[in-house]
């Protein structure tokens, strides 16, 4: 296995959103995605991640923090496809 991982951002945005739908049918990370991206002025921090084995998408992970919370970090969207665990 050789695991690298990509900041989602626009140009892969639908390969994330695929992945995270795919492992949480239930729930839509699209806006918490587009957050991320464009910067959402209530969270201090939020980057998201694609996982990839070599060139296939397998997983996503992320990580946000807060303004009224400086020091904590949460862990945002983290699976891996059923496939690839």
């Amino acid at each position: 296995m050789n695991i690298r991982y990509e900041e989602v951002n626009y140009a892969n945005l639908e390969v994330a959103v695929q992945i995270q739908n795919s492992i949480f049918p239930d729930e839509d990370g699209r806006k918490n995605y587009i957050e991320g991206i464009t910067n959402d002025p209530y969270r201090k921090e939020m980057v998201n991640y694609i996982a990839y084995d070599k060139e296939t998408p397998i997983g996503v992970v992320g990580l946000y923090s807060y303004n009224e919370y400086p020091s904590d970090a949460w862990l945002s969207w983290f699976g891996v496809l059923q496939e690839h665990r």
